[in-house]
C-alpha cells in the first residue's frame, strides 16, 4: 500500500504544457527556515534519495503515476528531467532527479512507461540560475534545448498517442520548463506534454501556501507511521 497525494494543477502556467503540476511550495530559507518539506527537497537536491527520504519519495512518484493514469491514457509515456546548469547531455543516471525519474517509470510501467532523459540535450552550459531574476533566466535558457524522440523511436510520428512528462525538482519563472517544452512540441507537436515539479518556489511569506505545506506533511507522516517509517519527513 502506497499512499496518494493531491498534485496542483496548473492548466495553461507554462508556455507549450497541457497541464503543469507541483506537490507543494518551496520556501528559500532566508523567507522560512522551519518549512519541513523546503527542507526535504534541499536534502534531496543536495544527497538525492536514500533510506532517510525514500518513503517520501516513493509517495511522490505514486502519486504522479496514478494522476497521469487518470488523466491521460495514452499509448506511450516518456520521461525525461530539466537538466543542470554544468551538463550538456545526460552521461550519468545517478543523479536526485534521475533516480525520482526511474520510479515514476516503475509505477507507470502499465502505460508503456520509460525514463531516458538522454533523448534531452543543451547547447552548452550556462551560469546558474537561481541566482537570476527572471529575465535573466529566461535570456540564459532561451532556445537552449534540443529534444531527440527518433533516437529513442525510429519513427515520423508527430507524437499523437505519446505523453512527454517533464520533471523538476523545482519550479520558480518556468523558464527551464518553457524551453524543454519548446523543443518537446518542435519534434512532436501532437504530444501530450506534462511538466511535475516537486515544488514550487514562494518568494514572500505566504500564509496559505506554509499552511497547505503543514497539512501535507501530516499526511505523510501519518502514512509514514502506517508503515512504520517513523521519520519519513
Amino acid at each position: 500500500m502506497v499512499a496518494s497525494l493531491p498534485l496542483f494543477e496548473n492548466t495553461g502556467a507554462i508556455e507549450h504544457y497541457d497541464k503543469n503540476y507541483t506537490l507543494g511550495f518551496y520556501f528559500p530559507s532566508s523567507i522560512l527556515r522551519n518549512d519541513k518539506l523546503s527542507k526535504a527537497l534541499r536534502i534531496f537536491k543536495s544527497a538525492g534519495i536514500s533510506r532517510y527520504n525514500k518513503t517520501l519519495f516513493t509517495i511522490v512518484a505514486h502519486s504522479i503515476g496514478v494522476k497521469a493514469n487518470e488523466d491521460f491514457p495514452t499509448k506511450m509515456t516518456v520521461i525525461i528531467r530539466a537538466l543542470g546548469h554544468r551538463e550538456q547531455v545526460v552521461k550519468r543516471t545517478d543523479q536526485p532527479l534521475d533516480k525520482l525519474g526511474k520510479m515514476i517509470e516503475s509505477t507507470l510501467k502499465k502505460k508503456k512507461a520509460f525514463y531516458v532523459p538522454q533523448i534531452l540535450a543543451k547547447l552548452g552550459t550556462h551560469a546558474p540560475l537561481h541566482y537570476q531574476d527572471a529575465d535573466s533566466r529566461e535570456r540564459t535558457i532561451k532556445d537552449k534545448y534540443i529534444f531527440f524522440f527518433n533516437q529513442f523511436v525510429k519513427s515520423t510520428n508527430d507524437g499523437e498517442g505519446v505523453t512527454v512528462l517533464v520533471i523538476d525538482d523545482v519550479r520558480t519563472t518556468g523558464a527551464t520548463l518553457t524551453d524543454i517544452g519548446r523543443s518537446v512540441r518542435k519534434d512532436l507537436p501532437k504530444a501530450t506534454l506534462l511538466s511535475f515539479s516537486i515544488l514550487e518556489t514562494v518568494l514572500e511569506l505566504d500564509f496559505d501556501a506554509r499552511d497547505y505545506n503543514s497539512k501535507l506533511v501530516n499526511r505523510i507522516r501519518l502514512f509514514g507511521t502506517l508503515i512504520g517509517d517513523y521519520e519519513v519527513i
